[in-house]
């Protein structure tokens, strides 16, 4: 079989999703902040609830400057060395800026987060900064050090409270973990550096087909019809099931990879590269198509013998999960 990708007719592809469509759902690539929730499935047991966090460290000297960035879906409230709630000097998208250099001392330290989930997935991440007179930078990580809790016993949120019996976090995934990475409202960029920005790039470069194999691709004959009282593919004149794999899961991850294999083993080759339009649409006639090819390329490379079909969500980028 063929390795190019399918040039579909608008009739094939609109006749292939109306015959299936298939419901939809940690990167290889580690950042130090991760996203983490206490050890539950937040979708059915967190809706419409708080989960409270504790994160204690010790600085050697008070410091020259400490900044806080935190991210929650969907609520936060701060406490830090029992000083609160905090107001945020700083916002970008769902990420806040919490100025701290006059509120952490030599010793211990806490930070104390109020998280609230509104329905589905739940998620906190954060990064503290904190640059000593001597130039050296101590950075804290949301990660699964930190400590929760269903409860909100009195004092949770106070220094010398003693956390020693809440649970240890759950990592939810990395900074690029789905659903997140995906809205430009849960923008990651105050949570990695340079560096593990650049090892995420090169390690999905490493899974993905390069696009220098698709530069001769012959043009390819699709149908979807019908055979013998089944739904067909016919690609090239060869009748094929009218079956294809379209997930929601990362194919980053070891999961999403999984997912296709599965697939490609049982012989079915057909898979659909599904991206909303408000991550291809960067303004007026002006569109970038990255994400569309990363898809692409990544099922091709997981499987030589694809077809893909490219579907465009037409939905808002505003538009609720």
């Amino acid at each position: 079989m063929s390795t190019q990708p399918v040039r579909h007719t608008a009739a094939a592809i609109a006749a292939c999703a109306l015959a299936l469509g298939m419901a939809h759902t940690g990167h290889a690539q580690e950042t130090a902040a991760q996203w983490i929730w206490y050890p539950e499935s937040a979708t059915w047991d967190a809706r419409d609830q708080d989960r409270f966090f504790r994160r204690q460290f010790e600085l050697p000297a008070a410091p020259e400057r400490a900044e806080l960035w935190l991210m929650v879906d969907d609520g936060q409230t701060l406490w830090v060395n029992g000083e609160g709630p905090l107001e945020s000097t700083e916002r970008d998208g769902s990420a806040l800026l919490y100025p701290l250099t006059d509120l952490l001392e030599p010793g211990g330290n806490l930070i104390a987060v109020q998280a609230y989930n509104a329905t589905s997935v739940a998620g906190v991440i954060a990064r503290l900064s904190v640059l000593m007179v001597d130039g050296r930078e101590l950075v804290v990580n949301s990660d699964e050090s930190w400590r929760v809790s269903r409860e909100a016993p009195d004092g949770w949120n106070l220094p010398g409270f003693d956390d020693t019996a809440w649970e240890q976090a759950q990592v939810v995934g990395n900074a690029f973990a789905l659903p997140w990475v995906e809205y430009a409202t849960f923008s990651n960029a105050h949570f990695v550096t340079d560096e593990e920005r650049a090892a995420w790039a090169a390690a999905r470069e490493a899974l993905m087909a390069p696009p220098e194999q698709f530069a001769d691709d012959p043009p390819i004959e699709v149908e979807a019809t019908w055979r013998n009282d089944s739904a067909v593919a016919v690609i090239n004149g060869e009748a094929r099931p009218l079956v294809f794999y379209r997930g929601a899961v990362d194919l980053f991850t070891e999961h999403g990879r999984r997912q296709v294999a599965n697939f490609r083993d049982a012989g079915v080759h057909l898979y659909c590269a599904s991206v909303r339009i408000d991550k291809l649409w960067t303004g007026p006639g002006e569109y970038d198509f990255s994400a569309l090819d990363e898809q692409v390329r990544m099922y091709t490379k997981l499987d030589p013998d694809a077809y893909v079909i490219m579907m465009v969500r037409l939905v808002d980028a505003g538009a609720p999960r």
